[in-house]
């Protein structure tokens, strides 16, 4: 089982550590200057309904944009420390699946002073009593007896919302925005083979973090025609 205590990011990819790096200080940004820290008051709240995707998640594997499939079958928070989610699922990168298993680590929950009402307004009078966000570190440890096995790790951040009775619930609020995105993963997978090495895995929902001219999509996620042979 894989236990909090062990929980460490591995060096690898130059690229994907650029990016990792990149998105936590976009977010250390946005902690300095348009939220609170909420963590303790947050942190028995059950945030397993929240990071089990309400749609599915996009992703892609390697340089070149290869399609990378995330499932996630099963999201528990752990009944003793409730600042670990255990996961369970499995990948899929051309027609191969791996069954996973791993752990998120919660790291922030932050309340923005701010809130965000939607197109005109339109929930202002709602009555939603917060907004925010939780960043988080994981580890995905896919099933070594599998072909083309590895485990994936990085970081993540989930926004999440209050309604007026008190239900935390996935911030959907602004899904009409062009750029609307939710349930953001950024890291890195790497093969239990040591000759293969490490590769970038990012993914998400609605759109992926870093996905260069892969998405070249407006008003919704859209895959450049160019990596039709990519899986797309």
């Amino acid at each position: 089982m894989i236990n909090k205590s062990n929980f460490s990011l591995m060096n690898a990819a130059r690229k994907s550590i650029f990016y990792t790096v990149f998105f936590l200080l976009t977010f250390a940004v946005a902690v300095a200057s348009d939220s609170i820290d909420v963590k303790l008051q947050y942190l028995d709240r059950d945030f397993s309904t929240l990071l089990k995707p309400e749609s599915e998640f996009l992703g892609y594997i390697g340089n070149d944009y290869q399609r990378l499939k995330i499932i996630f079958t099963s999201v528990k928070q752990d009944k003793e420390d409730h600042s670990v989610y255990r996961v369970k699922g499995y990948s899929e990168v051309k027609a191969i699946q791996n069954d996973f298993e791993g752990i998120i680590v919660v790291d922030k929950i932050r309340k923005f002073k701010r809130m965000h009402y939607g197109v005109d307004d339109e929930l202002k009078d709602a009555k939603i009593r917060s907004e925010g966000f939780l960043k988080a570190k994981y580890k995905l440890q896919e099933n070594p007896k599998q072909k083309h096995s590895g485990e994936f790790t990085g970081v993540m951040t989930l926004n999440w919302y209050v309604d007026r009775n008190g239900i935390l619930l996935f911030d959907d609020i602004e899904n009409y925005s062009d750029n609307f995105r939710n349930n953001q993963y950024v890291g890195i997978w790497t093969s239990y083979e040591s000759k293969v090495g490490s590769k970038i895995a990012n993914w998400g929902e609605y759109r992926i973090p870093f996905s260069g001219d892969l998405d070249t999509g407006s008003g919704q996620f859209s895959a450049n025609p160019k990596y039709k042979n990519r899986g797309w």
